[in-house]
């Protein structure tokens, strides 16, 4: 009786083809132990390497950009300074304004949105002060003005990837980040991602912004 073996050569005999030698079970089916049970045999699984930018999980291991920060997977990133710039963007809130409760300071009439570059390694978030010595890189003094940030609010540190962190420098009203209820501990450094909110005073929200 003629078998055919998995190249389609026909052969007499069932164990090996007699043509080209190849195994005559189906190629990829499970190899027979030496009791006459399967043995599966099984894939590795790959380890998904982690945005080099962001440090952003990997989504697929076909997904050429990182969905956070899109950078492209595969390229070596230094330094946000070569091709990358980081930002705040500051705005009044008016989420914020009803999450802090702030009921004896108005909300403003016309409220406006700026962008402030970051490059130094520390860059101070406040209200600047000539009496009190405050004279903060990011000053939330000018127009519209939120009496509820503390002159020396808090503090971005430049992380070695480029990046930024936040601290509360012990503000009165405290420091939040996104919608998380819990105010920062004062003076403990939480590292940001592209996208995340710091809410500051009555109704002021600095949004961590970074772009090429």
């Amino acid at each position: 009786m003629m078998t055919l073996c998995p190249d389609g050569h026909a052969s007499a005999s069932d164990d090996y083809c007699d043509q080209c030698g190849t195994p005559m079970r189906s190629r990829g089916a499970p190899a027979a132990a030496a009791n006459g049970t399967n043995v599966e045999r099984q894939t590795p699984v790959k380890e998904l390497v982690p945005c080099s930018r962001c440090g952003a999980g990997r989504v697929g291991d076909d997904d050429p950009f990182c969905e956070v920060c899109g950078h492209r997977f595969g390229e070596e990133w230094e330094s946000a300074s070569d091709a990358w710039q980081w930002e705040l963007v500051i705005a009044a809130d008016h989420n914020q304004y009803e999450r802090s409760g702030a009921t004896d300071i108005a909300f403003p009439d016309s409220p406006t949105t700026r962008v402030v570059e970051l490059s130094a390694n520390e860059v101070r978030i406040g209200r600047r002060s000539a009496s009190r010595n405050a004279e903060p890189e990011v000053d939330l003094s000018t127009e519209p003005e939120d009496p509820a940030v503390s002159h020396m609010h808090a503090l971005l540190v430049r992380q070695d990837d480029g990046s930024y962190a936040v601290c509360d420098l012990g503000s009165t009203n405290g420091t939040t980040i996104n919608d998380e209820p819990a105010a920062l501990e004062a003076n403990q450094l939480r590292r940001l991602e592209n996208g995340d909110r710091i809410h500051v005073g009555a109704w002021t929200t600095l949004t961590v912004r970074c772009r090429n």
